[in-house]
């Protein structure tokens, strides 16, 4: 991708002309890339970046999926195969090969970061409104995977587990969101939030590719976002919901139709603080 500049007038005709971050931007969002562009860049991906061991790593319900299966199709690559691992730990990463792509939920610990610069693994940390979190875990455990969930949790109701004194007790990610804070301050690692890749997931692709040393063609970037879209990736538009799916429904601030005055109250009383950190909310008054 051009560096910014802006390049001014164009000779003769007195038209401001765009600058190359303007130009890039516009590549990246206009039509599909044809096949023969597309496989250009896919070549040029091969050749100007050697295979890297790659991180994906948030707390539960977070995106992560998503930003594995971006990754995975950069060319040369593929997800690490997590059959009976539950991503968690630091020593799974040691077999972890370059051109691999490694699904974590795993704590910010000396440990971590240690094979991390030794097995020379680069990191994407990703992030969201810990408010569709808990929604998005709700679902996981009512209908995707029931089994999963504590005896207590089938026993109450939707609005009794969102209540902050229960969350903990069933929400993981609950527990685990203060380690958000933590990854936005290790150096070399990229961080995102869901939000900002639902609001422009090409930008933030190129963004994180850049941060982690790829050189990559605004056409595959283009085609990696297209393939891996809510709509190609479940079946179905965005906000066409399947509780039953892993790619449940596919918007931004869905909390807002499943907490109740109540949950929202007890919510802010013991997370208001990291809502703000992570800029969710200004204050308390939401």
């Amino acid at each position: 991708m051009p560096s910014p500049s802006d390049e001014g007038s164009g000779p003769g005709d007195g038209r401001e002309r765009p600058s190359s971050t303007a130009r890039a931007v516009g590549e990246m969002n206009s039509t599909p890339a044809p096949t023969a562009e597309l496989e250009r860049a896919r070549q040029a991906f091969l050749r100007d970046n050697p295979p890297r061991r790659l991180l994906v790593n948030s707390v539960p319900k977070s995106g992560t999926t998503w930003t594995v299966a971006m990754l995975s199709m950069l060319p040369g690559y593929e997800r690490f195969p997590m059959e009976r691992l539950e991503g968690t730990r630091p020593e799974e990463l040691l077999n972890l090969q370059p051109g691999q792509v490694f699904h974590g939920h795993i704590m910010s610990s000396p440990g971590l970061f240690e094979i991390l610069a030794e097995r020379e693994i680069r990191a994407v940390y990703v992030y969201r409104d810990l408010r569709d979190v808990v929604v998005s875990n709700y679902f996981h455990l009512s209908s995707l995977n029931p089994k999963r969930a504590p005896v207590f949790f089938r026993t109450m109701s939707k609005e009794e587990l969102f209540k902050a004194e229960n969350l903990l007790r069933w929400c993981a990610s609950c527990k685990r969101y203060v380690d958000v804070q933590v990854w936005k301050t290790v150096p070399g690692v990229p961080v995102v939030s869901y939000e900002a890749l639902k609001a422009d997931a090409v930008g933030e692709l190129h963004r994180l590719l850049a941060a982690l040393g790829f050189k990559a063609e605004a056409a595959l970037v283009r085609h990696i976002v297209e393939e891996t879209s809510f709509e190609k990736m479940s079946g179905r538009e965005v906000g066409q919901e399947d509780p039953r799916s892993p790619q449940r429904k596919g918007v931004v601030g869905d909390w807002k139709n499943h907490f109740s005055a109540e949950n929202a109250l007890g919510f802010k009383l013991m997370f208001g603080d990291l809502l703000i950190d992570c800029g969710y909310e200004k204050d308390f008054l939401w």
